[in-house]
């Protein structure tokens, strides 16, 4: 007989969407320690890296910098989910938090490409990383991205290109 271990599925938390009493400082020292955490690329230090960015976002609400980094921690944890449609569209919400501007930031528009290309929906995924790129062509991370969607297309060739050129602009990608 063959006794399996339960399997423990990653859900999306949401956080709060207000706060009673604001603290920008706390949040940036959340957000900066998350950011430490996420370029290990371990799933210790993603899942590390997420309590950090939820802490962040419960002292400000708002901070589409950390709303945008963990709707893409999400994606890219996307293994370890159900793959079901309620964790997308909690990320979808997530996603919409952090699109509030006028003018999409490029971590936003990476989260949506990645929300896409988990969704399957390659060429909208890759319409989208290509317009992250052209509104900032220095981000490794939108390369890195380009890169994976290209692969998922079986564009080989092109998605090696964008992989290296995210290299060469991050090398800790």
């Amino acid at each position: 007989m063959v006794i399996q271990a339960p399997v423990d599925y990653l859900e999306v938390h949401l956080p709060p969407e207000t706060t009673d009493k604001p603290n920008p400082e706390q949040a940036k020292t959340h957000r900066e320690a998350a950011g430490k955490l996420l370029t290990k690329d371990t799933v210790r230090s993603y899942r590390e890296g997420m309590d950090h960015l939820q802490k962040a976002i419960s002292f400000s609400p708002q901070d589409l910098t950390a709303l945008s980094w963990l709707a893409k921690t999400y994606l890219y944890m996307w293994e370890l989910s159900k793959k079901d449609a309620l964790y997308l569209e909690s990320v979808r919400k997530l996603i919409e938090r952090a699109g509030r501007t006028d003018s999409p930031p490029v971590e936003k528009m990476q989260a949506q490409a990645l929300w896409h290309l988990r969704r399957e929906s390659y060429d909208t995924s890759l319409n989208e990383i290509n317009d992250a790129i052209k509104k900032n062509p220095y981000h490794g991370e939108s390369f890195l991205v380009q890169g994976e969607i290209l692969f998922e297309q079986g564009a080989y060739n092109q998605a090696i290109e964008a992989l290296e050129k995210s290299l060469e602009l991050d090398p800790n990608l």
